[in-house]
Formats: C-alpha cells, structure tokens, sequence
C-alpha cells in the first residue's frame, strides 16, 4: 500500500490523467448499457420448466419463438374484429417485422387479440419489442402489445426511468451531509469525482459484459447504487484519515502513504469481502443472480481501486486547498468528539446489558422472517397501477381468462393422445391444445388456466398436472416437462429455498478467511459474522413486516431475500472492516484493549455514521420506485445501513470486544507465522 502511495504522490497528474482516458473509453459502450440488458436470466438448470424452455428452443422446427400479444379494442364506430383484421393484414407486409409470424385473431368481448410469433429467446425478443410496436402503432395507432417479453421491456423502460429520479434525488441530498461530512466544500467535492469516475467505468465494463452474455436489467440499478455509495464510503474514510495525520505533525507525503498503509488497506479489505459476499450468489446457480454478483461486484472492485489511486491524487493535487471554504460548526464537532467519547464511555462501563440488549433487539426484528412467503408475481403484475401494458393486460385476462397471458407450455414423449387428455382432465384447466407439429420425438401443447399466473391457486395446477403426468399409467412412461411462466416461478422458489443455506454458508466461510487475514485473529471474524448473521435478519424481518404484514403486499419478491443477504452482507463487513482496522491499529500501537475500542469509535464512529447516511440516502431513492421488487429492495437496504451503523457497530461491536478483552486477539502460533502484523505499530506486542 506504501509502494501504491508513492506512485499516486510521485506521478498524481498522470494518476488522473489515465483514469480519464478509462472513463473515456468507457463512455460509449456505458452509453447503450440500457440497450445492452434484459429481463431475463430466471431459469432454473435442470427443472421441469427449465428443460421445457430448452427444449422448445432446439427441438423444434424454427427454434425457439416467443408469442407477443397485439391487443385492439372497438373504437371509433369500428370493432375490434374490423381493426385486428386490418393490423393482420399490415403487419404481414411489413419488412421491418422479418421472420415474425403473425398468428390467427381472436375476438371475446370488446377485445381483439393478434398473436405475433417472434424468433429467438424471451431475452433476444424483448430487445425487438420497441420495433414491433412501432410497427404495429403506424399501422392501428392505441394497439398495445402485451405478454411476458411486452411486460418485461416495459419494466426495463420503467426501471431506467427509477435509475434517472434516483439519481436525480439522491446527488442533491448527498451533497447536502457530504459538506458536513467533509468539512469543507473542496474536500466534499472528492466524493463526487470519484464516483463519477466508478460509474462510468462500471457501466462501460458491464456494457461489454452485456454484450456477449445475457446480463440482467437489475444490474444497472444494483451497481449503480452502490457504486455511489461506496464511493463515497471510501472517499469519506480516507480524508478523514489524511487530515488526523496531518494534525498529528505528518509532512504531506509522509501523511499520504500512511493514509493508505492503514485506511488504505482497510477500504482494500472492504471491497474484498463486499465482492467475495456477492460470489455467494453463485450458488443459487441462476442467470439473474449470477448477473447481479457479477454487476455489484464490479462496481465495488472498481469503487476501491478508484479510491485507492484517485483519492491520494486529487490530495497531492489540491495540497492545502482541499481545506478551503471549510465550515467552522463542523471542523468543531469532528475536533471534540463529544458524542463518541460519551458512546465509548457507556460501551466500557457496562458491555454485558449493552451486548444481550442489543441482540435482543435484532432477534425480535427478525421474528417476522419466520412466516415470509416468496412472491413470483406475474410480469403484467410487476408493473406499476395505471401503466398502459398492465391495463392492456387486465383487458385481456378479463375477456379471455385469467389465465390467458400465462400459458401453461408441455413438451413429452410418446403418444400425444393421454398427455392432451390429461391437460383437459386437470381441474384448473380451461383449454388445451397441441402446438404444431412434432419434432425428434417430441410433442409441445399449450395450456390455459382458469386463473392468473404466478398465483397460490395457478401453482396448485401446475403441481397438480405435474403429479398426474408422474403418477398415471397412461403417462408414467413417458418423459413430460411442464414448464411456462408459473411454472418457472416454482421451480425460482424451489431452488432459492433449497441452496440459500448453502449461499450463506459460502459467504461465511469466505468472509472468515479474509478477516482472519486481515486481523490476525480466530475470535474477531467469528463474531463479525454472527452480528452480521443478526443484523441481515432483522432486515429481512422488517422488511416482511413492512411489506408483507403491514403493507398487503402477496409475500417479498423472489430476488429480494437472496440480494440482499448478500449485499447487506458485504456492506455490514465494511463497516466493520473499517471500525476493526482502527481498533487493530490501536491494538498494534500498544494500547490497552479497552482504550482500543474507545478510540476505534472515536476516530471511526463520525465517519461511518455520516457514510451510512450517504447510503440511506442512496437507498431510500431507490426504494421510490414505481416497481414493487426495487421499492422492498431499496427500503431493505436503507434499513440494513440504519441498523448496521448504530445499533451494531455503535454499541453491539464495541460492547462484545470490551467482553472478550485481549482474547480478541487470540491465533495460534503457527497462524501467526502465515499472516504477519500490519500497521504502524506492526512490531508491538
């Protein structure tokens, strides 16, 4: 980190200068990133609905192809059946359109329905959705296209529109605590160019990503928020630092490669572990996590290597400037401490009630998690009240059943007879069908239930259908896959339920490795974890009771328990990394153990307040959005940041290393021989 110091202090210009030239290269793919991702990603390996999805991509003449719905109604002295006759007609001489087969029309009701068959996978047809719709609008302007790939790229245009108000509220209220935080105007502006810095190399190295693997429309959202957040973070962390050694007596050089020699190397650490916790998301072994581990992980690698290179430039750049136009009141507060010196106090002079009060507190929050239901919500439901798609939508459902934007899709061996009876002898069951011709063996039919996808009573049918191909002897022999989106919403719980033990047990065991590293002890990363452990329990359990118990809502959204394990995860071990860094640093200078937690708050306990308030903010303007999914998911995070920087790294932190005493430190001899000391005071007992 002192060798890293020397080349930011020596060469600052040039530091700068090649970041920019990054950030210029990254501006263009960065800016078709929205272009880039979809809304796919969410199926399961190895499922029933999963190998039904492969299957009618690569057994069947065409490969695979996805229905978009065209939805007219009567207006204007004209019926339905008159207009979807009329777009039909338009649509088949459209050159724009080529490849789509345009289906037969049906007419219920006021409602007129033109199915459009479009090559490709669920994800490569959303891409083509905004050209199908303007063709069809030139031909009968007010139709609306509906269907899953219809809703999907609607939630796609809605989610770019939450990223831009997020945004747009979340700098100015930033900026606001960041000229508190910083004390300055010139230091409070360091947060900002390095964020921008991260955000758009981030957003141009996921282009890239994006452009040669499915990359999921929650990535911009997700890495975007904590890009900022961490920026600043680290930013805040680091000047911090900078400006106690200078008030030590440290020369400016000698100030610099301290700063990164010590918060250098904890903001090193953070962006480890917060990458290392997103992996865990790998285990669930779908697309859409993969994704998302893969987006926030990147932002917060890019997020640290930023920090640790532009931040001490920007320093060396400005010098004595970085202090200007500096605000009296909060040059005060950071000088006396006041509030953390009386936090210190209260922590050593009685840790046991402190410690058992505080965990009390987390496991009553966490005490609504024991009765959460996950939601995989139909994608028309998805969208927000009063969006043009969703309301096409409920059109639909209510002339043709509610069923109908959800077809239930079988694909089987053998004789196609049973299989169809089978369909149409399923309570639930509204209609039936065989779709086409067979292919290398196998048949596919398509299913309409009497109710909406993505339902308790839909998931009863598939269940049902499911048990009956496997149990009746007219289709036991046979090899029968039930799949479409209800189905593959099951099997989405199914598998998150059944590996997110082993999601959290990964994120465990990496986060131990790394801060038994980076703190030389056994006893430290153990009780990091368990507060942790307790910390994103109760998150998850106010935010079910928010949601679910108090707002009405159907259960959490799938993603939203696993992202934000992993995320919460990560970001409760960054403050810890960074309260523990300070408290070892005291440690390794000789002080006493209880005189090491006191000035680890002290020092720290300012900083991480104020950057959690950063992230609360950042948070909170996600949790505005018009979508349900990133509304829990904001709000949860905001809540994870609320508890994490006072009641846990306030008071239970402190209070269970004042318990421990010097047992915090404890590593056997032969380990201590594999991680040397770290620090200024590296050589102290």
């Amino acid at each position: 980190m002192r060798r890293l110091a020397d080349f930011a202090i020596d060469r600052p210009r040039r530091v700068l200068l090649g970041w920019l030239a990054i950030c210029a290269l990254a501006l263009v793919p960065a800016g078709g990133l929205q272009d880039e991702v979809s809304n796919g990603g969410y199926g399961v390996p190895g499922s029933q609905s999963g190998e039904a999805t492969r299957l009618l991509g690569s057994s069947f003449a065409g490969g695979d192809r996805q229905t978009v719905l065209v939805v007219v109604s009567g207006q204007e002295g004209r019926g339905p059946s008159a207009r979807a006759l009329r777009l039909r007609q338009g649509l088949r001489s459209d050159p724009g359109l080529e490849g789509v087969a345009v289906g037969r029309v049906s007419v219920r009701g006021d409602t007129a329905l033109v199915p459009l068959l479009a090559p490709g996978s669920l994800a490569e047809v959303q891409r083509d959705v905004a050209g199908y719709r303007r063709a069809v609008q030139e031909v009968e302007p007010g139709a609306q296209l509906v269907g899953q790939a219809a809703a999907w790229d609607e939630s796609t245009r809605v989610s770019a529109e939450d990223l831009s108000r997020s945004e747009a509220l979340a700098l100015p209220l930033s900026a606001a605590v960041l000229l508190i935080a910083f004390v300055s105007i010139v230091a409070a502006g360091l947060p900002v160019v390095l964020a921008l810095v991260s955000l758009v190399v981030t957003f141009g190295a996921l282009a890239l990503l994006a452009s040669v693997s499915e990359t999921s429309v929650y990535v911009t959202n997700t890495a975007s928020i904590l890009g900022l957040g961490l920026a600043i973070d680290y930013s805040l962390f680091l000047v911090t630092r900078y400006r106690e050694l200078r008030a030590e007596g440290l020369e400016e050089r000698a100030a610099l490669r301290e700063m990164l020699a010590t918060t250098g190397r904890a903001i090193l650490f953070s962006g480890l572990t917060i990458a290392l916790a997103l992996t865990s998301l790998f285990v669930l072994g779908i697309g859409v996590f993969s994704s998302m581990a893969i987006g926030a992980g990147v932002a917060a690698l890019i997020a640290a290597t930023g920090a640790l290179t532009v931040i001490p430039a920007l320093i060396r750049v400005l010098g004595p400037r970085i202090d200007r136009w500096s605000l009296k009141p909060a040059s005060r507060a950071v000088a006396s401490g006041r509030l953390w010196r009386a936090v210190a106090a209260a922590v050593n002079r009685r840790p046991l009630p402190i410690a058992l009060g505080s965990c009390l507190l987390l496991l009553l929050c966490a005490l609504p998690l024991t009765g959460v239901r996950l939601d995989f919500s139909n994608s028309d439901a998805l969208l927000p009240a009063g969006n043009s798609v969703q309301e096409a939508g409920e059109a639909v459902e209510a002339d043709f059943g509610a069923g109908a934007l959800s077809p239930i899709e079988v694909v089987a061996t053998g004789r196609p007879g049973p299989v169809l009876r089978q369909l149409r002898e399923t309570r639930g069951i509204a209609s039936a069908s065989i779709a086409g011709p067979a292919a290398g063996g196998w048949h596919r039919f398509t299913a309409t239930a009497t109710v909406g996808g993505n339902t308790e009573a839909a998931d009863r049918v598939v269940e049902a259908l499911r048990r009956r191909f496997a149990n009746d002897p007219r289709t036991a022999s046979a090899t029968v896959y039930v799949g479409g989106e209800t189905a593959q919403g099951m099997d989405l719980i199914e598998r998150i339920e059944e590996r997110i033990p082993w999601m959290v047990l990964t994120a465990c065991a990496l986060s131990f490795l790394l801060l038994l590293a980076a703190f030389r002890s056994l006893l430290i990363p153990a009780k990091a974890i368990l507060t942790n452990l307790l910390s994103v329990g109760a998150t998850l359990g106010l935010v079910a009771l928010l949601f679910e118990g108090l707002g009405g809502a159907e259960g959490i959204a799938w993603f939203v328990p696993p992202f934000l394990f992993a995320i919460v995860f990560g970001l409760s071990m960054d403050y810890e990394v960074f309260l523990l860094s300070r408290i070892y640093e005291e440690h390794l200078n000789g002080r006493s153990n209880a005189e090491a937690i006191a000035q680890g708050l002290i020092r720290n306990g300012r900083p991480i307040t104020l950057a959690a308030t950063v992230m609360m903010i950042v948070f909170l303007a996600l949790g505005l959005s018009q979508l349900e999914a990133f509304r829990q998911l904001g709000v949860g995070m905001a809540i994870a940041v609320l508890l994490d920087a006072t009641l846990v790294r306030c008071l239970l932190v402190p209070s269970t290393l004042t318990l421990l005493g010097d047992r915090n430190w404890w590593l056997p001899g032969s380990l201590r021989r594999v991680f040397p000391a770290v620090g200024r005071g590296a050589e102290a007992p």
